[in-house]
């Protein structure tokens, strides 16, 4: 029972820390917004998620160009040329 007492407390106290933290940095976000830098931060993380996961990819695409080649499909076009002189 002691341990759930002290697990509750450990939560509130947690959750008190992030309130007052994220009161103390609305005002620094607020410049950083006004100013175009959150736009750059974000897209800069878009840009490192997207390169992470086309590096976690790269062993499947790998893997599976390997194990069957894919045969050429002709275009559609050519297709209707070759309909026409038959």
């Amino acid at each position: 029972m002691e341990i759930i007492v002290r697990l509750g407390f450990a939560v509130v106290l947690l959750i008190v820390t992030l309130y007052v933290a994220l009161g103390f940095m609305a005002v620094p976000l607020m410049i950083l917004r006004k100013t175009g830098v959150m736009r750059v931060v974000r897209w800069l993380v878009r840009k490192f998620w997207q390169a992470l996961v086309g590096l976690l990819r790269l062993p499947i695409r790998i893997f599976n160009s390997r194990r069957r080649a894919r045969p050429r499909r002709a275009l559609p076009l050519g297709r209707a040329i070759v309909r026409l002189f038959k």
